[in-house]
């Protein structure tokens, strides 16, 4: 396929929606009291790199019930995925596709079913003292405001991995020969070379 048609495929699945939010069943042993809010938010990417700084995830189906992520120069409110945070089940939830973000191998996914991975978002800044343990980082980062300055996307803790925008990722349609996909590397696994290591942002408001 083209990435001129992929382009246009994306374009298309764009659309404004209305969608309701709703309590999921699905958390059995939680009240709808406990489940709490879901907060509206969008993604997007960071990085020493001019040529990607600032694209935002794009989610595309390859797979029944799993969409991979890509990173295309879109405005935020535009982007086709219409996330949601659950600060009490620490989850990140898709109202447009009706699935929830979870780290897959190594791509970052929307998959249907519950995650189980809590996401958290951290200061920005305290990231970069990797000499720190992670207690120490949580409580540095205990005060922090997300919901004010967004803040960095952590995926179950501080030093568990790093994101990165990567090419040629052996995703099943090939999409990623042209483009980036956005994957997930644990510390005890390198990442490949060509793969440029990303900060995933969170944007509340």
């Amino acid at each position: 396929m083209k990435f001129s048609t992929l382009l246009t495929i994306f374009a298309t699945c764009i659309t404004a929606s209305n969608a309701l939010v709703t309590f999921d069943k699905r958390y059995y042993n939680l009240t709808e009291e406990d489940i709490g809010e879901q907060i509206p938010f969008e993604l997007y990417i960071t990085s020493k790199d001019p040529l990607i700084d600032r694209l935002t995830p794009i989610a595309v189906n390859e797979n029944p019930g799993m969409d991979y992520l890509y990173l295309l120069p879109m405005s935020l409110n535009k982007t086709n995925m219409e996330l949601t945070y659950n600060p009490a089940t620490k989850t990140i939830s898709s109202l447009k596709t009706q699935s929830e973000f979870i780290i897959l191998g190594d791509f970052a996914t929307l998959t249907e079913g519950s995650s189980f991975q809590s996401m958290t978002f951290a200061d920005p800044t305290l990231m970069e003292t990797r000499n720190l343990t992670n207690n120490e980082l949580k409580e540095l980062n205990k005060n922090y405001n997300w919901r004010k300055y967004g803040g960095r996307t952590i995926v179950r803790d501080y030093h568990v991995g790093n994101f990165y925008a990567c090419k040629d990722t052996h995703d099943h349609e090939g999409y990623s020969k042209g483009i980036y996909g956005l994957m997930y590397y644990s510390d005890n696994e390198a990442a490949p070379n060509s793969c440029i290591e990303v900060m995933l942002m969170a944007n509340f408001s």
